[in-house]
């Protein structure tokens, strides 16, 4: 059953809700600017908030942006209400804890609770970006492009349906809340390495080098916004390939979490209109040049797209392609380094 709902959460006369055993599934987002309290207090002053499941260390602290959760901690209860800031890509971790959740209730069947979806606008707009799998992808992750244009009501919807859920499914208007007229999407940092504006924005395309011995500068001020390695080195007579739109000037960062030293990266800058899938290098254009300077039997994924990063590698594609290193990079090695990587 599904259902859409235009009016607030606490005008909600379901049974489940006003009498039932609630859980509440949310972030530091859940924050009502109408009554100045938070979701789940709704609910605990009501005397049935039973379970709360939020992220597990202070707020918006580096490397804690999942919710965790068992099968056990969600049986019994009579409703689940969510309340996240999904930020406009498949991958942001706490839509795919939601997406978990719904796996979760799912396997359930009839015991599963009614799940209630607190929706909020989309930070990155409607625009979408990107390529849908083709193939079995990441789990928790719905079959939608890299930038989906949805909200997060609407990417639970098609997911259940994707799945086959059957349990109820009631997704609350992003417009029946104060907050969502009063707060823009960012002003709550939806997670400790989305910040600040621009971040959803650049998030989408930024989020892809994770996992690659690049770094999107998680733990800097404006994480996906820079990008780097220790050999990244850029000449000054080289052109760099960037689309309409987009500046990008070289500098010099160390993000405070992450596994390298970062002594050559770029910096994007926002301007305009442009592709938020930028970080890639997706344009046939910068493919062509890299066909040209390495061959064109070197057709590889993303990462080695850019013709002018001829040493980027996935982690698991390291034999024989480059040695990764964590030591720091100075004036005296990284002319030996960067030889290395190549």
């Amino acid at each position: 059953m599904f259902s859409f709902r235009t009016g607030s959460l606490e005008n909600q006369l379901d049974k489940a809700l006003m009498n039932g055993r609630v859980g509440c599934f949310c972030t530091q987002n859940c924050w009502d600017t109408a009554t100045g309290r938070y979701m789940y207090d709704l609910f605990a002053d009501r005397g049935n908030l039973k379970s709360l499941f939020v992220p597990h260390d202070a707020e918006l602290t580096p490397g804690t942006n999942h919710i965790q959760f068992s099968e056990d901690d969600v049986r019994g209860l009579d409703a689940i209400v969510v309340e996240i800031q999904d930020a406009g890509a498949r991958y942001f971790n706490y839509t795919k804890d939601v997406l978990r959740l719904i796996e979760t209730l799912a396997a359930l069947g009839d015991e599963a609770p009614a799940l209630y979806i607190v929706d909020h606008i989309n930070p990155s707009g409607r625009i979408v970006e990107g390529s849908m799998p083709q193939v079995a992808c990441e789990a928790h992750t719905p079959k939608v492009a890299h930038r989906h244009g949805l909200t997060l009501g609407e990417l639970c919807n098609l997911y259940c349906n994707e799945i086959g859920a059957n349990f109820a499914l009631h997704v609350i208007s992003a417009l029946a809340t104060d907050s969502t007229r009063q707060l823009l999407p960012w002003t709550i940092a939806p997670a400790s390495d989305i910040p600040g504006m621009f971040t959803c924005g650049m998030y989408s395309g930024g989020g892809l080098w994770n996992n690659t011995t690049i770094t999107p500068a998680i733990g800097t001020a404006r994480p996906y916004e820079y990008l780097g390695a220790p050999f990244i080195r850029h000449s000054k007579l080289e052109v760099l390939p960037v689309s309409q739109g987009v500046l990008m000037r070289p500098c010099t960062f160390t993000p405070s979490t992450g596994r390298h030293f970062h002594r050559h990266i770029l910096h994007c800058v926002l301007r305009n209109a442009f592709h938020h899938r930028i970080h890639q290098g997706a344009s046939g254009r910068i493919r062509g040049n890299h066909a040209a300077r390495y061959g064109s039997d070197t057709q590889h994924s993303f990462h080695h797209s850019w013709n002018w990063f001829p040493c980027l590698c996935l982690e698991e594609e390291t034999a024989g392609t480059c040695r990764k290193t964590s030591a720091p990079v100075t004036e005296a090695n990284d002319d030996t380094l960067c030889q290395e990587l190549e």
